[in-house]
């Protein structure tokens, strides 16, 4: 009775663990550095308002029932809302407010809880008036990760991480010494196993992330700069099948697509 408690409670640890480590949402955040992040050539004398994209993804992108009716298979392998903590469109404008400002793309950048649909000559006079020269807007087309995944062999993976949780209900009595050294044991073995099976092992990985963005100058509506920036991807090959894999591969096409955007604007003359 007490060896079916343990056994329960061994489960029970690592059901929760992994549901933590899978299930929670996560920023769309990626690190600054300059080895992987554009510096701009010049900084564009600009003090720019960044307007809340317009959200235009298809469904499907964003919710996985819509993708299930679509009649894809995998839906459990790619990137939804829920998965990202926020707004999607809201936390990328945000992100690539940081992105711009450690490039020094311009003089000056600064969030403006408008949105993109609200831009009128008023509004422009407005954010004019303000000390805005320009508003940077535009559409999110679109946002999402794929990757292939095996739940057998990502648990069996995984299995070292979850080394200390599958012992502990042993470890917690000091007289079943012989159980938590078996249980360490086959958690290793599990653990070199998977890793095994997984080096075997390809998948297929896809990622988009596309924006249709504008600069507009405040004080007559002109169009200073326009440009679609898409960023997309699809491989078949081997890598380890994590859970935050899917969010990592779309949150990286956002930061090269913001490089284009650097970049871009970089060779921009006013």
């Amino acid at each position: 009775m007490l060896m079916m408690r343990k056994i329960i409670a061994m489960f029970t640890i690592l059901f929760i663990t992994s549901f933590l480590i899978t299930g929670c949402a996560r920023p769309i955040k990626y690190n600054l550095d300059q080895k992987i992040v554009l510096i701009s050539k010049k900084t564009l004398p600009l003090n720019v308002a960044l307007i809340k994209f317009s959200d235009m993804r298809p469904d499907e992108e964003r919710f996985r029932p819509s993708r299930e009716r679509e009649g894809y298979t995998d839906t459990g392998d790619y990137t939804y809302d829920k998965l990202f903590k926020g707004e999607v469109a809201e936390t990328i404008a945000e992100m690539l407010m940081e992105h711009v400002r450690y490039a020094r793309v311009f003089s000056r950048i600064q969030r403006m809880r408008t949105s993109s649909n609200d831009i009128t000559k008023e509004e422009l006079n407005r954010l004019q008036n303000a000390g805005f020269d320009a508003v940077l807007t535009g559409n999110l087309e679109n946002f999402f990760g794929y990757y292939d995944r095996n739940f057998g062999r990502e648990y069996l993976y995984m299995a070292p991480m979850f080394g200390s949780a599958i012992a502990s209900p042993f470890i917690a009595d000091p007289t079943d010494f012989t159980e938590s050294l078996v249980a360490a044991l086959i958690t290793v073995s599990l653990g070199f196993g998977g890793a095994y099976l997984e080096s075997l092992h390809t998948r297929d990985i896809e990622w988009k992330t596309r924006l249709h963005l504008k600069l507009i100058r405040t004080s007559t509506s002109d169009l200073i700069w326009e440009d679609e920036l898409e960023v997309s991807g699809k491989v078949h090959k081997s890598m380890p099948g994590f859970s935050g894999s899917k969010r990592k591969v779309v949150i990286t096409s956002l930061r090269d697509a913001i490089n284009k955007m650097v970049k871009s604007l970089s060779e921009l003359s006013l």
